[in-house]
């Protein structure tokens, strides 16, 4: 995404990992910071009509449930879950208290189902199915991706905003040079780069993406 729009004062980037309290922190945070005139999250575009939906007071957690048939009549369902310590949850609501207008960005359900898309939207499979997360794991002494990550963002509870997406943003710029981008992840990219645009051209104050 950097390679498309380049960061500036009045865009920022937040990479999260979903579900996770460290990364739901550093959003809230530097949303407050920031004060964006809008918030952009990686989420299903084709929602938007109904975003005040997930205002309601529900008893987390919930889901976003995106359903379609395929041509050859099969039936492909996906969800995209929210906690309270999920980063996108808590974009949602800093853009409230903020006054900021919010927006899903990613691609609908509708555009990416096919028999092998994943139907869990939020379950980190290109951080976990990566070549060089083994290598890391092995480097730092730890057994498994979640391990890893909570050596690296959770467990301490000094580490700032700004360290903490360092080392979320080295994560995930090795990870993505560790392996070929799927072509699905790169329409995505391109989809979400455009509404990113778009944002850019209607709002004259910061813009804030969470993916």
């Amino acid at each position: 995404m950097t390679d498309v729009i380049a960061p500036t004062e009045k865009l920022v980037f937040i990479p999260v990992r979903h579900h996770s309290p460290a990364c739901a922190r550093v959003v809230r945070t530097i949303a407050h910071e920031l004060r964006p005139a809008v918030v952009l999250i990686e989420g299903p575009f084709d929602f938007n009509e109904r975003l005040d939906e997930l205002y309601l007071p529900h008893q987390l957690p919930i889901a976003i449930y995106s359903y379609v048939r395929l041509h050859n009549q099969a039936r492909r369902g996906a969800f995209y879950p929210f906690c309270e310590h999920s980063p996108e949850w808590e974009a949602l609501h800093a853009a409230r208290e903020l006054g900021a207008t919010v927006r899903f960005i990613d691609m609908p359900w509708h555009a990416l189902a096919t028999a092998q898309t994943p139907a869990h939207r939020y379950a980190d499979h290109e951080l976990r199915e990566n070549p060089y997360i083994p290598t890391l794991c092995e480097k730092l002494g730890v057994d498994d991706f979640d391990s890893l990550w909570d050596r690296l963002v959770e467990i301490d509870p000094l580490l700032s905003a700004q360290r903490i997406m360092e080392r979320v943003h080295q994560l995930c710029s090795h990870i993505r040079a560790s392996s070929r981008v799927p072509d699905e992840d790169l329409r995505r990219e391109a989809f979400m780069a455009q509404q990113i645009r778009t944002a850019q051209h209607e709002f004259a104050g910061p813009v804030l993406v969470v993916t």
